[in-house]
C-alpha cells in the first residue's frame, strides 16, 4: 500500500512540475489540412512584427475601410460594420492562422484553415508587403490578390485613391 501512494505522490509531483515549468506560448503553430484553399501550410496564430499596423483603402465619398493587424487579431472596419479574425473564434471563416504560402515567404494568409474560397475574408490568392507611390511620397503596403485577376491595396495612409490592378 505504501508503495502505491508513493507512486502516486511521485507522479502527480510530476505532473505538477512539468505543468508549471512548461512555458505556455500564446502562439498556436500546426498545419492545415491538404484540401483547404491554400493546401498543407504551416500556420501560426502570431503575426510578424513588420506586418502589423493600420491600414486603408478608400471606398468613394469620404469613407475608407480600416483594417487594423495586430499580433493576435485582424479588425476590420467599413461604415459601421466590423469584423474581426481571431484565433479563438469557432467559425473557420474567422479563425486567425496565419501562414506564408511560399518559400521566399514574401506571399501570406490571415487564414489558412479556410477550406472554400468564399471563406477568404481579404484575398482569396494571398497578400504581400509592398509600397505604393502616391504623389511623390512611398507608403508600405499590403498588396492583395484576388481570383480573375484582379488586386488591390491596403496603405498605410488615408488617401483618397483606390489602388486596384488589373493583372
Amino acid at each position: 500500500m505504501k508503495k502505491i501512494y508513493t507512486g502516486i505522490l511521485v507522479c502527480l509531483s510530476l505532473i505538477l512540475v512539468l505543468t508549471f515549468t512548461t512555458p505556455n506560448t500564446y502562439a498556436k503553430t500546426g498545419y492545415t489540412h491538404s484540401n483547404n484553399v491554400f493546401g498543407r501550410v504551416k500556420y501560426s496564430t502570431t503575426i510578424p512584427q513588420h506586418i502589423r499596423g493600420t491600414y486603408y483603402s478608400y471606398n468613394g465619398k469620404n469613407r475608407w475601410l480600416k483594417v487594423r493587424v495586430s499580433a493576435h487579431a485582424v479588425r476590420s472596419y467599413s461604415n459601421g460594420n466590423h469584423f474581426y479574425i481571431t484565433p479563438g473564434q469557432r467559425l473557420v471563416i474567422q479563425r486567425l492562422a496565419f501562414a506564408y504560402l511560399n518559400y521566399s515567404h514574401s506571399v501570406f494568409t490571415f487564414q489558412a484553415k479556410a477550406h472554400y474560397c468564399y471563406q477568404v475574408a481579404f484575398a482569396e490568392q494571398g497578400m504581400r508587403m509592398s509600397h505604393v507611390h502616391y504623389k511623390g511620397h512611398k507608403m508600405s503596403a499590403i498588396h492583395c490578390i484576388q481570383n480573375q485577376g484582379y488586386s488591390y491595396d491596403l496603405v498605410s495612409h488615408k488617401v483618397k485613391h483606390f489602388f486596384q490592378h488589373q493583372q
